[in-house]
């Protein structure tokens, strides 16, 4: 068995998958926009905060044939994030040039010609958005396609966000449905040509319900949580400090930032806000909305994952009452550092914990999140109980239960 394995970006699942390929033999090669060699001279005199953001994109050390597809466009797009644009035109130009949906075509295109140069492959497992060129000639060519969905079908999310629209009238502006229907079309036709499709929770599976045709062979595989932290390395809340809260995410309706936001003036409003000590990681739609209204809250447009793991370790609460989500690797991310996660109960990773490890909010309301903050407040040992909990929940279900499933599954 020889796999091929396909991202535009990298990810995290993506490091997963290439782990658990690589420990088991059966990777041929890997398909990126851009891999850095972190070992090369010409990264070390690069500025730290750059050599920060490339270093993820490293995947030299799995000692396999990897293939930059589109190293100067990624690099750009790279940077171009990363800078402060205040003139608006300039901005959009940016966006619309550097979008992700773009990157994720134009590197299937390149994927599509690259794919035909590489022999005795029996399978290529791509991911959606990045995967129909490349499906189209793999079928040519006899190969079987494996297609990962990482987050609920583009026909739920519509849904979602368009009642989200009509029941936030004040917030409309930010609720607009990106209906991208090419792109939309696009994962369509992939899903058709997927000889097997893996979706990360039981909630993605439920959403491809909705797909106007008949789908087999969908397996849901968990992600796997961080290696998680020992609890007496953790300072646990204690009730004579403020609660430290964090959010980590895209600033947007989806991630739950109508609710949040609301709770937080709610919060304010009652006087009880100073109780807390609140820090965003993301940048979005309600990015200028939360820093012109909130000089309580600090916020980073982003951070390395390091840092945000260092920053989580140190951190009480963890925001996450998201409308929809997939997995939530930021959740699980939290859970192995011992935080309380407040989550709605519509997130995927749901799957691999229960309701003693996390506090999963009733309905999703900003009433209800401000509720949740105060009673952790008062109350130190339930935040400590949620943690504790948090942590034995992630070492029950490591990387080397992923790895076994995966393979159980793909590696046939």
């Amino acid at each position: 068995m020889s796999i091929l394995s396909i991202h535009p970006t990298g990810n995290k699942n993506f490091f997963y998958l290439i782990k658990a390929l690589k420990k088991n033999f059966l990777l041929k090669a890997i398909f990126l926009s851009l891999n850095i060699n972190s070992n090369n001279k010409v990264y070390s005199f690069l500025p730290k905060k750059i050599r920060f953001y490339l270093k993820k994109r490293d995947f030299t050390k799995f000692k396999t044939d990897t293939y930059s597809l589109m190293p100067i466009f990624e690099l750009s797009r790279l940077l171009n994030s990363k800078l402060k644009m205040n003139n608006i035109f300039a901005e959009k130009i940016l966006n619309d040039f550097f979008s992700e949906n773009k990157l994720y075509v134009r590197f299937d295109k390149e994927a599509s010609n690259k794919i035909k140069k590489i022999h005795t492959i029996n399978k290529v497992y791509a991911y959606e958005g990045s995967a129909l060129e490349t499906f189209r000639v793999a079928k040519k060519m006899g190969i079987r396609c494996i297609y990962e969905m990482p987050i609920n079908y583009w026909r739920e999310k519509k849904n979602i966000i368009n009642k989200e629209y009509h029941k936030n009238k004040r917030y409309r502006k930010f609720l607009n449905y990106d209906d991208l229907k090419l792109f939309n079309k696009r994962i369509d036709e992939e899903l058709s040509l997927a000889d097997q499709i893996i979706v990360p929770s039981t909630k993605i599976k439920k959403s491809l319900s909705l797909y106007p045709g008949k789908l087999s062979n969908i397996n849901v595989i968990n992600y796997p949580y961080d290696p998680i932290i020992k609890s007496t390395k953790k300072i646990w809340f204690n009730g004579k400090l403020k609660l430290k809260v964090l959010f980590v995410g895209r600033l947007d309706s989806r991630k739950g930032m109508v609710q949040i936001t609301e709770a937080i003036k709610y919060l304010k409003k009652t006087k009880q806000l100073n109780n807390f000590e609140i820090i965003f990681i993301g940048s979005g739609k309600f990015y200028n909305k939360v820093k012109s209204e909130f000089n309580e809250i600090t916020i980073y447009p982003s951070l390395p994952n390091n840092l945000v793991m260092d920053m989580m370790q140190k951190s009480d609460v963890l925001l996450f009452p998201s409308l929809f989500e997939g997995y939530g690797l930021s959740a699980v991310e939290a859970m192995s550092r011992g935080m309380t996660v407040i989550c709605s109960k519509d997130c995927g990773f749901l799957d691999s914990c229960s309701n003693k490890d996390v506090m999963i909010l009733k309905s999703n309301t900003s009433l209800n999140i401000s509720k949740s903050l105060m009673l952790l407040f008062k109350n130190p040992k339930l935040v400590k109980k949620i943690g504790l909990n948090a942590i034995n929940a992630a070492s029950k279900y490591q990387f080397d239960e992923y790895q076994k499933k995966l393979i159980n599954i793909i590696g046939k």
